[in-house]
């Protein structure tokens, strides 16, 4: 598996514009398995499309016809895997006011948001394309266009927002409680719903259902502690709710392709 790890993204630069685009291009993922992680994240913002085929992004699979966008600093995992023939957009923008503007808009972010579009793919190729001719002008608009994409995102994106401070606080409540048995039956009373309503509403709201989220909470933690520490991987597995070393080594086959030892060979070259 080939991973990324940050080092060769460009800098970012200072402005005073909206939205200014740093980089954008095409991606058709058909060369071999591949792993983005960039632990710090990135100095701007980043908007992932899929076009076709999956991300595996932390938590989450992003379909095709899904966005993902991704704030300052925040730490990115995903992966793409040969067999899912996934092409994808990435779109890497800073400016003066962007958190203000995505709020304003109400677009979530690290959030896999149903988009498909012809505008969304034909914004970005705009993009794409008007980059090519590395000039003043065409900054400006690659700019425009930026403009017009994250106004077309705000458009196509209806979240429930009567439903969402009570789902944060059972993705907040999972996020920090995933090493305990699940059970859908209290996160259903969190939000005062029933069982069958909450897993309906979650799925709606979230694009996987409860329990998918729930396992792929205790897998991601499971890589930062492979990354971070030198834990025995049977240590690492009870740290994530598995009694059972060996089912957890099936499970984060399951989810990542590859065992945990293997992961932890990859991402730390022998430091750990």
């Amino acid at each position: 598996m080939q991973i990324y790890d940050g080092s060769d993204d460009l800098r970012v630069f200072s402005t005073t514009h909206t939205i200014a685009v740093v980089s954008s291009d095409r991606r058709d993922c058909n060369d071999g398995d591949r792993m983005t992680l960039r632990k710090n994240g990135r100095e701007d913002w980043s908007l992932l499309y899929c076009e076709s085929g999956r991300i595996f992004i932390e938590q989450t699979v992003l379909n095709a016809g899904q966005a993902w966008i991704y704030a300052p600093g925040v730490p990115q995992r995903y992966v793409i895997y040969r067999k899912e023939q996934t092409v994808y957009h990435y779109l890497h923008f800073t400016g003066s006011d962007v958190s203000t503007l995505l709020s304003s808009l109400q677009i979530p972010l690290s959030v896999a948001l149903d988009v498909k579009d012809d505008f969304v793919i034909n914004r970005l190729k705009d993009i794409h394309r008007t980059l090519k001719n590395n000039s003043v002008l065409s900054a400006l608009n690659a700019e425009c266009y930026a403009l017009q994409l994250i106004g077309g995102l705000a458009n196509m994106y209806n979240a429930d927002a009567s439903e969402s401070p009570s789902l944060r606080r059972v993705l907040d409540h999972m996020e920090h409680n995933f090493d305990a048995p699940y059970s859908d039956e209290r996160y259903a009373a969190m939000m005062c719903v029933s069982v069958s309503r909450f897993n309906h509403l979650f799925k709606e709201l979230v694009k996987v259902s409860p329990y998918t989220y729930y396992l792929r909470l205790r897998i991601s933690n499971a890589c930062d502690l492979l990354e971070e520490t030198s834990l025995p991987i049977k240590d690492i597995a009870v740290q994530c709710g598995y009694k059972d070393p060996v089912y957890f080594s099936q499970a984060f086959r399951r989810e990542m392709n590859t065992t945990p030892s293997a992961y932890r060979r990859a991402t730390t070259n022998g430091r750990v």
